[in-house]
C-alpha cells in the first residue's frame, strides 16, 4: 500500500505547536530518534507526521508502514495548546485505528510554581485514556 504526503513543512526548522506548559514534564528521549512516530497538531488544524504534513485519514497508514519499518511501537504527539479538542481527538482515533496504545504526549516544563499556589501541595497523578480521549489529575494534598 501507498501514502502520499505532502512536501516538507514550511515549519521545518521550528515546532509548528506551542506546546503546553506542564509542572512535571518527565523526558522522552523516544521522541529524538529519527524513527520516532512524531505527530503534531497545530492551531489551525493541520496536522503533520514528521515533518511532513498529512491528513488525518492517512495516519494510520502512515503509522503501519513506520511499523513495518522498525519503527518503536509509541506515538509521541504534540498539540498546539489553542489546537481544537476536535482535532486532538481525530488524531487519537487514527492513532487507535493504527493499533497502537502507547502515546506519549510532548510537553514543555514551565518554571517551578512559587509554593504558595496550589501546585505546591505535591505532583498530580496524571493519566491518560485513548479509550475516551480523556486526560485525567488527582492532586495529592498530602
Amino acid at each position: 500500500m501507498i501514502f502520499m504526503v505532502s512536501g516538507p513543512s514550511p515549519h521545518a526548522n521550528r515546532s509548528p505547536v506551542d506546546f503546553a506548559r506542564t509542572e512535571h514534564a518527565t523526558p522522552m528521549p523516544g521522541a529524538l530518534r529519527e524513527d520516532a512516530m512524531l505527530i503534531a497538531v497545530t492551531r489551525d488544524g493541520n496536522f503533520f507526521y514528521g515533518t511532513y504534513q498529512i491528513q488525518d485519514r492517512d495516519l494510520p497508514t502512515a503509522m503501519r508502514e513506520s511499523l513495518r519499518q522498525g519503527s518503536e511501537r509509541k506515538v509521541y504527539l504534540k498539540v498546539d495548546a489553542r489546537a481544537k479538542y476536535g482535532d486532538a481527538a481525530k488524531v487519537t482515533d487514527q492513532i487507535r485505528q493504527a493499533g497502537i496504545e502507547d502515546v506519549g504526549i510532548i510537553t514543555e516544563q514551565r518554571e517551578p510554581t512559587p509554593r504558595n499556589t496550589w501546585a505546591a501541595f505535591g505532583p498530580a497523578n496524571c493519566n491518560f485514556s485513548l479509550d475516551f480521549i480523556s486526560t485525567s489529575c488527582i492532586i495529592s494534598l498530602g
